[in-house]
Formats: structure tokens, sequence, C-alpha cells
């Protein structure tokens, strides 16, 4: 039986990287059944080069003029069609198999989402920090994150974290994932409605959140289903984006104390773990990794206290 598929895509002013993106679309094993670029306002050759792709792939091209990456899947969700919806960014590059591998899960397990790691990768290695970057998401989000609340839906489990080791390889089931590498079945948002376009990021998790407190069951993680991601321009672009995640983390979540407590051990202590586990990093790897957590903690404790005092957004 034929699984129809609608792969959504949202892009603004990044058309070399979405060409990139197109191109290895067409080299999936599976092609999408339609392809939805959602142009969110882009001032650049954006519309060109998805012109130059039509012939290839089954593009449906549209404006979204409300900036946001919440307000531009939204749209991609509204003109979509298929039964089972894919995601992912202009900056990254499913592996070959990808929509294969989400489609025999879809087959196979009942679960309303499915998702996988993301990799960092600098398709032009000229950022210092891109090997540092990689090994800190790796074990912080690829490994740690998702194996610290899978089969979970309020909280982190340190011990998992740190010491579950053997499963850090393997599918779990959780509450968390990637929207850059994420496919859900159509009635997974009839349920529990769609992202709130309000949200600078963090979208993601806070519909997920709030499907999980309606009853929805946990996600399917598999670690196999890899997308690479583009290094982020600037290690300064990177430590906001770090800080936004652990803002929006926060905001998106129910207000707890000890919530936060435990989300700032979790950050530090992984931040010493992985500085001495990594015993050849140079003084400035090290440098990297304690911002990268500084930022997530910062993001955390800035998000926390703005919502306890009512002063976010």
């Amino acid at each position: 039986m034929t699984i129809e598929t609608s792969l959504i895509i949202i892009t603004r002013n990044r058309a070399a990287l979405l060409a990139h993106c197109l191109e290895n679309i067409c080299e999936q094993t599976h092609l999408p059944s339609e392809v939805i670029i959602i142009d969110n306002n882009s001032s650049d050759s954006t519309a060109l080069i998805v012109k130059n792709y039509t012939e290839k792939l089954p593009i449906k091209y549209f404006l979204e003029k409300k900036v946001g990456r919440a307000a531009a899947r939204n749209r991609g969700l509204e003109v979509s069609s298929k039964d089972i919806i894919f995601f992912t960014d202009d900056d990254c590059l499913p592996a070959k198999d990808w929509i294969h591998r989400h489609l025999e899960h879809h087959r196979n397990h009942p679960t309303l989402a499915i998702g996988g790691p993301l990799k960092i990768y600098d398709p032009e290695e000229k950022h210092t920090y891109s090997k540092t970057i990689q090994f800190f998401f790796d074990d912080y989000i690829n490994k740690g994150i998702f194996l610290a609340i899978s089969k979970q839906t309020n909280r982190f489990n340190l011990f998992r974290f740190f010491f579950d080791s053997k499963n850090h390889n393997k599918m779990n089931i959780t509450n968390h994932l990637f929207t850059a590498n994420i496919s859900y079945k159509r009635d997974f948002f009839k349920r529990y409605g769609n992202y709130n376009s309000d949200l600078i990021t963090g979208e993601e998790h806070a519909l997920h959140n709030h499907a999980f407190k309606n009853g929805a069951h946990p996600f399917l993680f598999d670690p196999k289903i890899e997308v690479l991601h583009t290094t982020w321009t600037s290690l300064k672009e990177t430590f906001i984006r770090y800080f936004e995640y652990g803002y929006f983390d926060i905001v998106s979540t129910d207000l707890k104390l000890l919530t936060l407590i435990k989300k700032s051990l979790f950050t530090f202590s992984n931040c010493i773990k992985l500085n001495l586990n990594r015993s050849k990093l140079l003084p400035k790897e090290i440098l990297y990794v304690t911002l990268l957590s500084l930022a997530i903690y910062s993001g955390n404790n800035y998000g926390y206290f703005s919502k306890k005092f009512k002063a976010f957004y």
C-alpha cells in the first residue's frame, strides 16, 4: 500500500542553502508526493531557485509574509494534503533513505510522530568551532536529552542521561523531536492543533508538550535516521541559538523551580563530563563547550524568571 507524503520546507533568504537541500531531496530513494516550499517573505533569489526544481520535484510554492518559523510551518500545514507530513529545514540535508525509513516506522508503529538526530556539518570546513559543536550536540541532545526524557512526558531522568549508555544508540520513545527531522501522521494536528505563531523558536516543544498533556502517545526516536544541519555562521549566532533553546524550553513548559534546578544541574554536569572525557580538547574547544553550556543555562534561567514575573515575550 502506497503512503502519500507531504514534505514541508520553510525558507527565508537562504537561496543557496535551499538549492542544496532540494538537490538532496531529488536523491531520496522514496520521493515525496508533494514538496511544499513556504517562502517566509524572502528578498533574495529563493523564488528562482524553487522554479529551477519544479521539473525535478512535485513542488508547490507559497509566499508567507508573516515572518516566523511557526507561521511558516502552519501555512505549510494549511496547504498540504497528504497522509504523512514531513518537515525539514532549508539548511538541512536528510540521508538518502530518510523518507523511506520514516515510512517504514509509520507502517509498523502506532505513534503519531517519528524523528531522529541532527548532525552538525560545515560544508566549507571553515569554522573552527564546528567539530566542538558536533560532539556537544551529539552528547547533550542526540544522546542525552532524548534518552533522559524517553518514556516520560514531564521530567528529566538524570540517571538515564549519565549512566544508561547502553541505550544511547537504540530506538527510544520520547516526547522531544526536532522539526528539522520529523514526520507526523496528519491526525496529530487534527487532534492537537498547530504551532504557536507567537513563539520565536521552541514552537515544536510547546506543541508537543500540549499534545502530551492531552493524552498523546510518546513519539519514536530512531538514532539511525540522520539529517545533516549546517553550522551556524558564527560562534555568536550559535550562542544566541542555544540561549533561545534554553529560553523557550522553559517558557513552553510547566513552570516549576525544581525543573529549572534539574535543567541547570543537567547542563553543567554535562559540560564537566564533556571536558573530562575529551582529553585532547584544545583550550579554545573547552571554551566553546563551556560557552554553549552557559548559553543554555542562561536561557533557562531568563525564561524561568521572565515568565515568573510575567515579563516574557
